[in-house]
């Protein structure tokens, strides 16, 4: 194989192809030539003239040979310069399809370039969505932080170590740290507006969690269609280049066959010419070269007549070459482009991917932000600027009302972790119910192509078959014709020869008859009333045998006439056979190949639904083993295996697999009472604290008093 460079450009436009001048010369060269032709053919001609005068002939043989071997250099110049022009319009014909290629290439590309600018619009618009509705709750979380808090505790030994202006400041700092006021109204509407933020976070990972996976559904077809129709117009493409590389050679074939046609008719005008010089050298005439100068002229119309066969055939061949490599050329096009965009769809696949597990991961970060926003408590901190003392009920109730704050907060938060676990098993059931509608849309549209292509191949076999038993009955007709006429060539043989044999029988009879006169006319004058009655029954003989020898001449005859007749009939009978020989083959190649079309379409679908379903079994083997593994950590099985430095061996799996479902759900309550332990201990410790600081301030109001009665 020959490999074209398409991409050169063209020294006049990008989109506009001009004939090479070395073409046109060449062309120019071809008509030359055959116009030297018909001068050379001419001067035979005028030779021929110039013998018809047998007593004034104005030529010699020297001169006869030389416009002979001009006749014969000119008809091999023909072929020639058609032999030359073949590379040069090999090149015109690439030089013609590359403007067209790079026409289509130039819109493939800016379809491509659409194609990419679209999918490349639809992820950042996707975040953008999903970013202002991050922000909008962001905001709320912060709306909803405590902007003030309590204090770290102070060492006791410095404050009751300090100077006495030092203390009472330090005490009143403290009172004004610790005096608070619990709203009970804002405790719950706050609670409230947890809640709700807690339920519309949860709505809106329901809405990106969709949003993400329509986006995924959509970048799944587009990336399904964008392969489907790269195969299709590859297929077709290929199917193309089938068909030329067919027709490719038959042409080649065709031409050599015509070169040796060619080949032939030089060499029998060779002969002529050599036989007419023979014969006028023995003869010592200039005669015979009239017989051989005929012959020429018949031989000097085929060759040209071949010859112009044979130049467009060659034609024919150059421009097929063209398009195989042009074709070619577009498969190379529409393979790269195809490859840019399923390239630019799994990057973004890939991020939407990437931001899935990132939103199934989120709920947990978020639930822990409500936990800590839900724990912290709604006070407002009032100094007390009045010189009285601190009433330790106030901190009692305090203490009271922080504890009623937060058993109310955890009831929220533990809510809360159920609707969270319930959206998490939604989330997840809903996009396990996505993916298998995704499946179950691949493998339906993979089974409807596999059925359409099934009944195309169906619906090309019968026409198939049909063309196959139109040429073979096409073919048997002609070998029934063909044998016909040999029967009919043999019997006019057989009469052709019986009419020879006849007339040497006549020519017998004649000489036997002029004998017969000559003795018959000697003996009438010797004894003529003797011999009369046998020369009358010798004469009488003898035309009885004229006429049957006339009769079986004559019924010769006409049978040699209907045997020509037949013969003629049998003859076009055949031709006409022949053609129809040609177009039922010709139908049936053609019917041969859409078959192989049809057939390759169908494996095609058969190796792409395979594909799929290997796809889907080990995308679902995997999901099976990933809900066996969480079934051993829920179960606890994980954790003793780990311990014990072990791994899990089949037939705990295959015990996990039937693990009950009351297990499970005693495995999750132990779960959550050990976090209400951690919570309801975190409780506790804040309790001590507020009594720490109660008992602190007792110290400094008695430590403070007597300064106070003083003054």
């Amino acid at each position: 194989d020959v490999a074209y460079d398409l991409s050169t450009r063209s020294s006049t436009s990008r989109t506009e192809w001009v004939e090479p001048l070395a073409l046109v010369h060449a062309k120019g060269r071809i008509d030359d030539a055959d116009v030297e032709f018909a001068q050379a053919a001419k001067g035979l001609r005028l030779i021929d003239d110039d013998l018809k005068r047998t007593n004034n002939v104005f030529i010699t043989a020297m001169e006869i040979d030389l416009q002979l071997a001009a006749w014969v250099g000119r008809l091999r110049e023909t072929t020639r310069m058609r032999s030359d022009i073949a590379p040069l319009l090999l090149q015109h014909a690439i030089g013609a399809k590359s403007v067209l290629g790079r026409r289509m290439q130039d819109r493939r590309e800016l379809r491509t370039a659409t194609d990419v600018t679209e999918i490349n619009r639809v992820v950042p618009e996707l975040v953008g969505r999903l970013d202002a509705r991050r922000g909008a709750d962001d905001a709320a979380i912060e709306r909803l932080e405590p902007m003030e808090g309590v204090a770290d505790d102070k060492d006791e030994k410095d404050v009751m170590g300090g100077a006495p202006h030092k203390r009472n400041a330090d005490a009143w700092q403290l009172c004004a740290q610790v005096l608070f006021i619990t709203h009970v109204e804002l405790a719950n509407a706050r609670a409230s507006s947890v809640c709700q933020l807690h339920q519309h976070i949860f709505t809106r990972y329901d809405q990106d969690v969709e949003d993400l996976l329509s986006v995924q559904a959509q970048l799944g077809h587009c990336n399904q269609s964008t392969q489907q129709h790269r195969d299709r117009t590859v297929l077709s493409l290929n199917v193309q280049v089938t068909g030329l590389d067919v027709e490719m050679a038959a042409a080649s074939a065709r031409l050599v066959w015509l070169r040796d046609q060619l080949s032939c008719v030089e060499e029998d005008a060779l002969g002529r010419i050599r036989q007419s010089s023979d014969v006028a050298v023995a003869t010592g005439s200039l005669q015979p070269h009239r017989a051989g100068l005929a012959y020429l002229h018949d031989i000097g119309v085929l060759y040209a007549f071949v010859n112009a066969q044979w130049y467009a055939t060659l034609q024919a061949s150059m421009v097929q070459e063209a398009e195989i490599a042009f074709i070619k050329q577009l498969i190379a096009l529409e393979l790269t482009q195809t490859a840019t965009v399923l390239a630019c769809i799994s990057t973004w696949q890939a991020t939407v991917a990437d931001m899935l597990k990132a939103y199934l991961r989120s709920p947990s970060t978020d639930a822990a932000t409500l936990y800590r926003v839900a724990l912290s408590s709604v006070m407002t901190f009032v100094p007390s600027a009045a010189p009285c003392n601190f009433d330790g009920d106030w901190l009692q109730r305090a203490v009271h009302d922080v504890q009623l704050h937060e058993k109310y907060c955890l009831d929220q938060m533990q809510d809360g972790f159920v609707q969270a676990k319930d959206l998490h098993s939604s989330v997840v059931a809903l996009a396990h119910k996505a993916w298998v509608n995704q499946c179950l849309a691949v493998l339906n549209a993979t089974s409807a192509g596999l059925r359409a292509a099934v009944h195309a191949l169906d619906e090309t076999s019968g026409p198939r078959q049909d063309a196959e038993r139109s040429f073979r009955s096409a073919k048997e007709d002609l070998a029934s014709c063909r044998h016909k006429l040999r029967c009919c060539f043999e019997a006019h043989r057989r009469s052709h020869d019986m009419q020879l044999a006849m007339r040497d029988s006549m020519l017998h009879l004649r000489q036997i008859l002029t004998t017969h006169t000559k003795v018959e006319s000697v003996a009438r004058l010797a004894s003529l009333k003797t011999t009369k009655p046998l020369w009358d029954q010798l004469a009488t003989y003898q035309s009885e045998s004229f006429a049957n020898v006339f009769e079986h001449a004559n019924e010769l005859e006409s049978q040699v006439e209907q045997f020509s007749r037949e013969q003629e009939l049998l003859t076009v009978q055949v031709e006409r056979a022949e053609g129809l020989v040609g177009a039922k083959e010709a139908a049936w190649k053609a019917a041969v190949w859409v078959h192989m079309g049809a057939s390759v379409r169908v494996q095609r679908w058969q190796s792409s639904l395979h594909a799929v379903l290997h796809l889907v079994l080990d995308l679902e083997s995997k999901r099976q083993r990933a809900l066996e593994l969480d079934l051993h950590l829920h179960a606890g099985v994980a954790d003793d295996l780990h311990q014990n430095g072990g791994t899990i061996p089949a037939p705990i799996i295959a015990d996990v697999l039937v693990v009950d479902s009351t297990l499970i759900e005693s495995s999750m309550l132990r779960l959550e009472l050990q976090k209400q332990t951690r919570l309801t201990q975190r409780s506790a410790n804040r309790v001590r604290v507020l009594e720490r600081m109660c008992r602190q301030e007792t110290e400094l109001l008695q430590v403070t008093q007597p300064y106070n009665m003083e003054c």
